[in-house]
Parts: structure tokens; sequence; C-alpha cells
């Protein structure tokens, strides 16, 4: 069963769930110059849902602050390349990730205490997985070690999705099977609508 939100924590508090191709895209797209604020007018390519997802990402990582400004540590990230991209996301990880510690160790940790300490975080539902998508993805390029157990296939996917098993809205169970020979034979009383039509035949 996953674990209620905390509470008093800001959507900005989730840790980064936008598709991570999404988010290196996005800084690629920044080479040519990082505007004043991030907005629709400069995601133009994106979806409203998407645009959402990134700038909550952002605004996570302390790219870009409340009002949408791109920090430093943004305007330094789309400049760099190589090796010296990746050591700035490695701070990056060390930062946006430092909730993470001392309950877990990366480098050690299970499928299951990751995900505890996503949804204490203030994470839910699918947002679970999407946040460890980005979380396993973004510690690749940083070149951050990682325990075997999180990055073997399928290790996160094996998990129920949230309200697996739960019955869906708008369905009912099917009603319970009758023994043959017990089934009540009795014709069905017939509907009549109760119309003034109807009732003036009374």
């Amino acid at each position: 069963m996953t674990t209620p939100q905390a509470p008093g924590l800001r959507r900005d508090s989730i840790p980064p769930y936008v598709p991570y191709r999404t988010f290196v895209t996005f800084v690629d797209s920044l080479r040519a110059g990082v505007p004043s604020h991030i907005d629709k007018s400069v995601l133009t390519s994106m979806s409203g849902g998407v645009r959402a997802w990134l700038k909550a990402s952002l605004r996570a990582m302390e790219l870009i602050d409340g009002a949408s400004v791109p920090q430093e540590r943004l305007h330094r990230l789309a400049a760099a390349d190589g090796a010296s991209r990746q050591r700035l996301l490695r701070t990056l990880f060390t930062s946006t990730y430092s909730f993470l510690l001392p309950a877990v160790d990366l480098r050690f940790t299970t499928p299951a205490k990751l995900e505890a300490a996503f949804v204490a975080r203030g994470a839910s539902g699918d947002t679970v997985r999407k946040s460890i998508a980005f979380m396993l993805a973004m510690a690749k390029d940083a070149g951050v070690d990682l325990s075997p157990h999180l990055t073997k296939r399928g290790a996160l996917s094996r998990r129920l999705p949230q309200g697996a098993g739960r019955q869906r809205i708008g369905h009912t169970n099917p009603p319970p099977s009758v023994p043959d020979g017990q089934q009540d034979r009795r014709k069905p009383t017939p509907h009549i609508p109760l119309s003034g039509d109807w009732l003036a035949r009374l």
C-alpha cells in the first residue's frame, strides 16, 4: 500500500519526474542562449502537461526559481559538455537526492527501500516510478554507482501499479452463480413506466 504524501510538502519538493530524455533535450536546446524565463513561449515543442512536469522538475533541482528564472547552475550546465557536464550532473545529482541520506545508500539499496524513500518525499502513484526512472538515468550520465538490485532488468517494473486488483470505477462484480436446478424459474415482474397515460388507465 502506498504511504500518503507527507503533510506540508510542496509539489516542487517532489524529486524530478519528467522523462529524463526530455530534460537532456531541453538543456541542450539552451546552448544558443539561456532565456530570462522558462515559460511556454520557449517550450513550444512540448504539450502543456510535459511543460508542467519539466518546470516542476527544474524547480526541484533548483535550476530555476519560483518565478521560473534560470539559476546560475542551469547556465553552467547548458554550456558544458563531455567530462565537464558529467561533473556538473554529479554535483546536481548529489544535491537533488540528498534527502535519501543517510537512510538509503544507493550502492546497496533495494527497489522497495528506494520506492519508500520517494513516497516519503511526497511522490505517489505513477509519479514514484517516473521519479525513480529519472534518477536512474541521471545517475548513469553522472557516473554515480548504483546497487545492482536497481539496475538489473525489470527490477523496478515487477511491482503492481497503484490500485492494481481494485475494482475499476463503473464496473461491478458479476452476480454469484446459482447451482443448476436451483434457479428461480418465475418470470420477472415486467417494468411498467409510471407515466401519466398509464395512471389514467387505472
